[in-house]
């Protein structure tokens, strides 16, 4: 079974500063997966560049098998099949 989402050798930098390095993440289909870490380690830089709102640097991305970003392609925010939810609730 291939990955729903793969990520591999992801760098985000700005400037001199390395701001995430991710060597490899692979997310199956149908299964629940959590990235779990303390404050400052990088998960909401991740799940921003999944998403497209944050450019990385170098690696790739690929979700459902089609590669969204990599030195050649960069698939804009709203044509990537990938939704980023924040973790607060609001009344309105």
């Amino acid at each position: 079974m291939s990955a729903a989402l793969q990520v591999e050798r992801l760098e985000v930098r700005r400037g001199a500063l390395c701001l995430l390095q991710v060597e490899r993440l692979d997310f199956e289909p149908g299964r629940v997966h959590a990235v779990l870490g303390p404050n400052g380690t990088g998960k909401s830089t991740v799940a921003g560049a999944v998403a497209g709102l944050v450019r990385p640097g170098s690696g790739r991305i690929a979700v459902g098998g089609r590669t969204v970003f990599d030195d050649a392609t960069w698939v804009p925010a709203h044509r990537r099949r990938v939704a980023l939810l924040g973790q607060t609730a609001r009344l309105f």
